[in-house]
């Protein structure tokens, strides 16, 4: 083997050792996570909770509950130690801003209330310091947020940070007239993309506006409205709230440990980028190329997507061009697809495709969906009775605008209701027939709010048009739509081959990382298996061991199907020779899988193939 045949075979040992290094970074990055998680909350039992006790005692709801009226929050005190309570109720820790506004508080309390029926308070703020943290927010783009901000011309204020798929005027008026704000009681902020900006005097308005309309609201507004109050009272400018907003937390093992996961957790990503570098990108190229969108852009007409093809194979090259990577099914369909272009457009012009989908699938995973209950979201679905279908899930459950029926011309038949507790998902949805697809797509896409797309739908859609116009049903959608990279069909463990007694499940899950005796083309070998992969794919290095090619080593690739038969592909450079679907049987303690390689060097014919594990 020359150096560039040497190369060749090294890259694609690499390729697939790197989804496997891949799949264990994140499995790694997710137990790890785990871990860590558990640490700190063996940490957190162990925490002085004397704080959040006695919160609770005075707003009636501690172990202790407190029935008498001379227990409890005074006047003053009364809106911030019921919302700290709530906020407890709810499961959820104080935030650094709430604790350390809290404590101050709760000291008038200590002698007259707490002391005498078995409450304390921390002595310090330093001794609890450590146990709390700024609050996070983590901004939803699709979810109107009531924040606390700093602005240089006013100190602190409330602000509103609006999502893009909101008309502002309709709410900001509607919301200004519920808080009764006057002219001039608003300004604009332009740090952080919020909005708008409103004084401390109209928080209990905006407040409770937010809370009616499900609002994200910052849990440290009512820390801030009641140190605002306790200035007004006290006749102190309102400058002071960024003071006493300005104080930290000691340090702690938990901030170290989250330091230490988020840090880590950076690294593996950075894994992952390199080894990803290395995949095999001949079929997104190739897609680019023939969308006009590639490195040497299609000007000829006489290059590109035919008439069938050009939905499909453009939304293919906007999501690359996005920055994406294909999904499974995007994948796998897409390389059926692009096979027809093989001879009479891409090889003319430099490009080539993966011979099969076992060389590129350990590259994919099914697309990732999470249901955020402030957007709308479309995608794909399956069940028995209607097979595969688009589910529609709305923000508001229940209710479906009648733009969506009308755009995509949707008959009343044509669509179904199934309530949440029916749905797999736990929420509702509306389903609707593939036929429909270009219309629900332009629908999501032209301005009706700001929906998640499932980028497999496309894929689905385009298996359809090809099956309708092969006369076949919709069932062919459920097998050709169900590609696998880590993952094989399941079977049960009395299944039994036909060409033994082996259950499938005692087959497929034989073999190990170590070496196998066995034949190729003729002649003996040793399979030294490297890396195995959940789905029954593996991969690593072949070594004659006897006649003309002795000491001879070679990559290979291989993988046990859902019915037990093995196929090991070998690259010699020049091509591949494949030993394809090899049955298996029972010899003594072994299994044993035998067929014909064929391929570049073999001919049409084949020769023995063999490989034997035992059992």
């Amino acid at each position: 083997m020359n150096n560039e045949n040497k190369q060749k075979q090294t890259q694609k040992i690499d390729s697939f050792l790197g989804r496997g290094i891949i799949d264990e970074s994140l499995a790694f990055k997710k137990e790890m996570a785990g871990r860590i998680e558990e640490i700190i909350a063996r940490i957190e039992q162990n925490f002085d909770h004397r704080l959040e006790n006695a919160i609770l005692f005075l707003a009636g709801n501690g172990k202790d509950e407190n029935l008498e009226d001379s227990i409890g929050f005074n006047w003053n005190d009364s809106r911030f130690g019921h919302s700290l309570a709530r906020h407890l109720q709810s499961g959820t820790r104080l935030t650094l801003k709430q604790a350390h506004t809290a404590l101050q508080m709760m000291q008038k309390y200590s002698k007259t209330q707490l002391e005498p029926n078995g409450y304390s308070l921390p002595r310090t703020w330093e001794e609890i310091s450590h146990q709390y943290r700024e609050r996070e927010i983590e901004i939803n783009p699709y979810r109107i947020h009531l924040g606390l901000q700093k602005d240089e011309a006013h100190d602190a204020c409330i602000a509103i940070l609006y999502p893009v798929n909101v008309e502002i005027p309709g709410i900001r008026e509607s919301l200004e007239d519920y808080a009764d704000i006057e002219d001039g009681e608003s300004w604009p902020v332009s740090s952080d993309n919020w909005n708008c900006c409103y004084p401390f005097w109209r928080a209990e308005g905006l407040l409770a506006y937010a809370a009616n309309e499900d609002w994200y609201i910052d849990p440290d507004i009512e820390a801030a409205y009641y140190l605002w109050q306790e200035e007004q009272k006290a006749g102190i400018e309102d400058g002071q709230i960024s003071g006493l907003f300005s104080h930290s937390a000691t340090p702690s093992t938990i901030d170290e440990l989250l330091a230490l996961e988020k840090e880590m957790a950076r690294r593996i990503e950075e894994i992952i980028a390199r080894i990803e570098q290395n995949f095999d990108h001949r079929l997104e190229n190739a897609i680019l190329f023939l969308a006009g969108s590639g490195n040497d852009e299609n000007l000829e007409d006489s290059i590109g997507f035919n008439e069938r093809d050009s939905r499909f194979g453009h939304s293919l090259a906007r999501h690359l061009q996005s920055g994406t990577r294909l999904t499974l099914k995007q994948a796998h369909t897409a390389l059926q697809m692009m096979q027809k272009y093989s001879k009479t457009q891409l090889e003319p012009n430099g490009y080539s495709l993966p011979r099969t989908w076992e060389e590129i699938s350990h590259q994919y995973r099914e697309r990732t969906i999470t249901l955020d209950p402030y957007r709308g979201h479309m995608v794909l679905q399956r069940d028995e009775k209607h097979d595969t279908f688009i589910a529609i899930y709305f923000v508001e459950e229940g209710t479906i605008d009648d733009y969506i029926a009308e755009r995509a011309g949707i008959e009343g038949w044509e669509t179904w209701y199934v309530w949440s507790e029916d749905s797999p998902s736990g929420y509702s949805y509306y389903g609707y027939l593939l036929l429909r697809s270009e219309g629900l797509l332009a629908a999501a896409q032209e301005g009706y709010g700001d929906w998640y797309v499932d980028p497999d739908i496309e894929a689905a859609y385009y298996l359809w048009q090809e099956e309708q116009k092969a006369g076949v049903g919709s069932e062919r959608i459920s097998a050709s739509f169900s590609p696998s990279a880590t993952a094989s069909e399941p079977a049960s463990n009395d299944t039994v081959d036909p060409m033994g007694d082996a259950p499938l499940e005692m087959v497929k899950n034989v073999l190990r990382p170590g070496d196998y005796s066995g034949v190729w083309h003729g002649h003996a070998v040793k399979f030294s298996i490297q890396q195995i992969f959940p789905a029954g794919e593996f991969n690593g290095v072949g070594e004659f061991v006897g006649g003309p090619h002795s000491g001879i080593q070679f990559g290979f690739t291989g993988k046990i199907g859902s019915d037990g038969k093995l196929t090991i592909s070998r690259d010699v450079g020049i091509g591949s020779q494949v030993a394809r679907d090899a049955n298996f049987k029972i010899d003594g303690d072994s299994i044993v899988w035998q067929g014909l390689a064929k391929g570049v060097g073999i001919g049409d014919v084949g020769l023995p193939f063999e490989f034997r594990a035992r059992s």
